[in-house]
């Protein structure tokens, strides 16, 4: 990989420190500049006429998607956000009193939310398989706890407070054996590492382009098996529909798309979606095993140099760790560490029990600050953030 190049790309790079990359990364160039070409198009011949001439760009940018996550792309759909796509997906599926959903530990804040307000509207019961001896999912007890009433699996492929990787072709393969619909979120593994869901054989994931993928911000997708889930779930319909999602056959009847266009609608912002397409091609084309080894080294480079620190904890889990990289230090609370390293351009963001409670109640935390690399940063901007957190 020609770091100069990427960092060339990445303008901002010349003055601060990204380390903030799980949450928003910085887009290259040829992502923002997408962006604002689009933008201009819409500003100089009107925001149709501007559509009806980048629709090969728009499918285009579907096909990518397809390609990076080896799916079909009639199976996919775009959202103005992960969340929404999630949403979409996991509120069509009608879940009764009495059906089990299994989770992780480590289940994001915002996808238990979910399921906590459909077990109080329908006595469905959620059910946390325990972690393994390396902090993530337990596959023994995963396979023990499946029998008939099961009607989920869902869960994060990586979590948002700790360097692990759920092992996500495993639980796949559990939920295909017992005839289960299997939900990932994606959200913070796309872009990162390869994800080929013909291996995940997940029925449903959702994503955002803001995080590894470098895209713009107020994009997601989505992939559902709209086939298994149609066979699994009889009576499933996406809570919101216009439209666009259905065909309205006569004055009260309407017909679901018999595909992801189900789960869309009508209207999306379409500068966020060609800028999005932008970013896939452009990991494509840099390859996702050379991305994915990159980050993995200096995410271990930046864990074995914050070791070295006496006040500094990592607190990252798991067998398979990511970019991601934790730490909570004995000097200054996560909020002060954040700041402190701002002031100095050094960008990093904060997590609290909120965004994966359990876990972080488990581990008896509360607070952690969540540094994360990404291919184009280098060792020596690792070194600058760990020096500055030496003179604490």
């Amino acid at each position: 990989m020609d770091i100069d190049q990427l960092r060339q790309d990445t303008p901002a790079t010349s003055e601060l420190i990204h380390l903030n990359n799980a949450g928003s990364s910085l887009s290259p160039l040829p992502v923002f500049n997408e962006f604002l070409r689009y933008s201009r198009r819409e500003q100089e011949i009107g925001g149709y006429e501007a559509v009806d001439e980048a629709k090969e760009l728009v499918e285009k940018t579907y096909q990518s998607l397809a390609t990076l996550l080896h799916v079909d792309r009639a199976d996919l759909s775009r959202f103005e956000n992960s969340t929404r796509a999630w949403d979409m997906a996991f509120y069509a599926l009608p879940l009764r009193k009495g059906d089990r959903i299994l989770t992780t530990v480590s289940e994001y804040g915002a996808n238990y939310i979910s399921y906590l307000q459909v077990a109080k509207k329908s006595g469905v019961r959620i059910e946390v398989v325990p972690n393994d001896e390396y902090g993530q999912i337990d596959l023994t007890s995963l396979e023990r706890m499946v029998a008939d009433d099961v009607k989920l699996i869902s869960l994060n492929h990586l979590p948002t407070n700790s360097g692990q990787v759920n092992p996500a072709e495993e639980i796949g393969k559990i939920a295909q054996e017992h005839n289960i619909l299997y939900q990932l979120d994606i959200c913070q593994s796309v872009g990162q590492l390869p994800l080929d869901n013909s291996r995940i054989r997940a029925d449903i994931l959702s994503g955002t382009s803001r995080k590894y993928l470098r895209g713009p911000r107020g994009t997601g997708f989505l992939y559902t098996n709209t086939e298994r889930i149609d066979d699994l779930m009889p009576g499933n319909e996406p809570p919101l529909l216009d439209h666009f999602a259905t065909e309205w056959v006569d004055v009260d009847e309407y017909r679901l798309r018999p595909n992801g266009q189900r789960y869309e609608t009508f209207e999306f912002s379409y500068a966020s979606f060609l800028g999005f397409g932008k970013a896939i091609e452009y990991a494509l084309n840099l390859g996702l095993e050379n991305t994915w080894r990159r980050i993995r080294e200096l995410g271990d480079y930046l864990r074995e140099e914050l070791e070295t620190i006496d006040h500094i904890t990592v607190q990252d889990i798991g067998r398979i760790k990511s970019g991601i990289v934790t730490f909570s230090s004995s000097k200054m609370n996560a909020q002060e560490i954040k700041m402190y390293l701002r002031a100095e351009k050094v960008n990093v963001s904060v997590g609290d029990i909120t965004g994966a409670l359990i876990d972080m109640r488990q581990r008896g935390l509360e607070f952690i600050v969540r540094s994360s690399v990404h291919y184009y940063n280098t060792r020596d901007e690792i070194d600058r953030m760990c020096d500055l957190l030496r003179t604490l």
